[in-house]
């Protein structure tokens, strides 16, 4: 008979023993920020590199591609890592992806032909997906309990003000060259020489904490309950970068600049939401935190959908952005809560995988919906589709093993 699930409560808590490092702390915050930069950080680029690269066959189409590859990349090798994280050298593992991150990011400053970039963009997914499931194993393993909600909260908050950031800086690049913003991605080398200085050497998961988990069963439906959740949330969420600046253009805002505005608002409204997430995770159950999210996202959708005016998609957007902030690292919190320590580097691909196989099915499915109805419809129903998921959550915000 497997044993059961290892929860936070019965894991010991760093609150009692000593809390990692400052330095591991910000390594571990940069790390995870650069998940973002993949494909915020080339947006500014694109119309430059399709005009450079005009006479391709296709262009459009492979200038789409840019954004989506990495995406792809993520969800094709995240569980992989995980995998490997479980059973190798974790730092070697790191360096190994950072230095894809940074080789395959940065080959735009170099590539010659569309098909070149197009495989720097793969190299570069293949790093972020090794990156983001290595941060969150690192970030599972050294905090615990309420430290862990914190920390986790701090981690999606510095996600958002890198987005922001990579936005403002890959635009300032790109007025200079089109290759320009192709060299922020170069920053991982520096962190994949630094990680052999703060990371600890003693493997995958820190010797004190071995023994206790090391026959527990794998928790597959906390992995399906949460992963589905973040996956039908970046679904939800994708729907601002795809097709937003469409339906601000029907309301009749053309500029550029109001657009980059208007989106950036959620990544401004979340960032309060993650950094104070330790503190809603100290009064409330993931459960109870996912639905509030959820109906946040909801509500922000259904003001986006009724939306005549720019304000009253900011409006919307800010409270979608709001309830992002909290649910993105609730997910993460309520899984490892529930995973065996010999098992984290597993579970952080597999939640990999979900949050980006998200964002790559978004559009997929946002064109199927577009076939029935108009833009406003379609925020309508995806508002209805977070109310739907929310639905579905509430007996689990009673029930003990998911309260914990």
């Amino acid at each position: 008979m497997p044993a059961p699930p290892v929860s936070a409560k019965d894991q010991p808590s760093h609150d009692m023993q000593t809390l990692p490092s400052n330095g591991l702390t910000v390594f571990v915050l940069l790390l995870s920020s650069l998940t973002v930069m993949a494909n915020a950080t080339i947006s500014p680029s694109l119309p430059g590199l399709s005009r450079n690269f005009g006479d391709t066959p296709g262009i459009e189409t492979l200038a789409g591609l840019i954004v989506s590859l990495p995406s792809l990349a993520i969800v094709l090798t995240a569980a992989g890592f995980g995998w490997a994280a479980d059973r190798f050298d974790r730092n070697r593992l790191l360096t190994i992806a950072l230095l894809a991150y940074a080789l395959g990011g940065a080959s735009g400053l170099f590539a010659q032909n569309m098909s070149q970039i197009l495989a720097g963009r793969l190299f570069l997914g293949i790093g972020v997906a090794g990156t983001l499931t290595i941060a969150t194993q690192v970030a599972a393993d050294h905090w615990q309990g309420p430290a862990r909600a914190r920390f986790m909260g701090h981690q999606g908050a510095a996600t958002s003000m890198m987005a922001i950031v990579s936005l403002l800086v890959g635009g300032a690049l790109a007025e200079l060259s089109w290759r320009g913003p192709f060299a922020i991605y170069s920053l991982a080398l520096p962190l994949a020489v630094w990680l052999w200085f703060v990371m600890p050497k003693s493997g995958p998961t820190p010797a004190g904490l071995r023994d206790r988990t090391a026959v527990a069963a794998f928790p597959w439906k906390i992995m399906a309950l949460t992963g589905g959740v973040i996956f039908a949330v970046m679904t939800f969420i994708f729907l601002i970068a795809t097709r937003l600046p469409f339906l601000l253009i029907e309301i009749g805002e053309t500029s550029p600049a109001v657009m980059a505005v208007t989106m950036a608002t959620m990544t401004v409204a979340s960032f309060p939401t993650g950094l104070f997430y330790g503190r809603i995770r100290a009064r409330f159950a993931p459960p109870q935190i996912a639905i509030a999210a959820l109906l946040l996202m909801a509500a922000g959708y259904f003001v986006v959908s009724a939306a005549s005016s720019v304000s009253m998609v900011g409006f919307g957007i800010l409270v979608t952005g709001t309830g992002l902030g909290a649910i993105i690292p609730n997910q993460t919190v309520w899984l490892m809560a529930h995973v065996p320590n010999n098992a984290r580097g597993r579970a952080s691909g597999m939640m990999t995988t979900f949050l980006f196989g998200g964002q790559f099915a978004s559009p997929f499915v946002s064109a199927a919906l577009l076939e029935r109805t108009d833009l406003h419809g379609l925020f309508f129903w995806f508002a209805f589709g977070a109310v739907s998921i929310a639905t579905l959550l509430a007996p689990f915000a009673l029930r003990p093993l998911e309260n914990k």
